[in-house]
């Protein structure tokens, strides 16, 4: 998972407050379940040097779900420490949430793969934020 995987669609509330509401979407999250069908491949993501990736595929491991709960930790992490994105955004959040998200952040950005949540518990720690 990288910045460039993630997409956001830009849509006006239905309200009458004119609200705008952005909806997340991830592209190419299922690349470490092709991979881990082929034991012999290695992710081409740890050539890139980026500050997204997994310290166990930066070191030649097989990309696995594990990573990229990682990789989309600390773009999440990122986010929250005010990319210019999303400064304006994080800040009108309320204080609670972002302090869950940033305690979620953490947990996905464990170094150990098995000290991490699943996506699908991700998914679900998100959601219910959220609302």
């Amino acid at each position: 998972v990288s910045p460039q995987n993630i997409f956001l669609r830009r849509e006006e509330a239905e309200s009458n407050d004119g609200d705008i509401i952005h909806t997340c979407a991830l592209g190419d999250f299922g690349h470490s379940y092709i991979l881990s069908r082929h034991e012999e491949s290695r992710s081409s993501v740890a050539d890139q040097g980026t500050n997204f990736v997994a310290p166990e595929v930066e070191t030649g491991s097989v990309s696995t779900m594990e990573s990229d709960v990682y990789s989309a930790g600390k773009i999440l992490e990122e986010m929250l420490n005010m990319s210019e994105g999303f400064k304006e955004q994080i800040q009108k959040e309320p204080r609670p949430v972002v302090r869950n998200l940033r305690a979620l952040s953490a947990q996905m950005c464990q170094e150990r793969p098995v000290m991490r949540p699943t996506s699908n518990k991700v998914c679900q720690i998100l959601e219910r934020l959220m609302k």
